[in-house]
């Protein structure tokens, strides 16, 4: 359970607003009942006047680490491994191809 009692409270009044990080990251997009919210020290709350501003926010996406785009070259290898043995093994047709597939 968070303990709100060390947290600062933000008053939010359009409903419409995003969380800054320390390092001024846009961490997240929030809709918040209007009123007093409570909010980690390490972030700071800003609003926006309407919905169409908040969508117009750009959320910060860290660039994948080298590990990461390692780990997931072998996830799909595996993958790929995988799906050509049941098609040797004929529990998949030949011509089979992934649903969702990158084109």
């Amino acid at each position: 359970m968070v303990d709100t009692a060390k947290m600062k409270q933000i008053t939010v009044t359009t409903g419409f607003g995003y969380f800054r990080d320390s390092e001024g990251k846009i961490i997240c997009k929030a809709e918040l009942p209007k009123g007093q919210h409570h909010c980690k020290d390490e972030y700071e709350y800003f609003e926006v006047i309407d919905k169409q501003e908040l969508n117009a926010v750009q959320v910060f996406v860290p660039e994948p680490t080298q590990q990461e785009l390692d780990e997931q070259k072998i996830r799909e290898k595996m993958r790929q491994l995988a799906v050509d043995s049941l098609k040797d093994e004929g529990k998949l047709p030949p011509d089979w191809s992934e649903p969702y597939a990158k084109s």
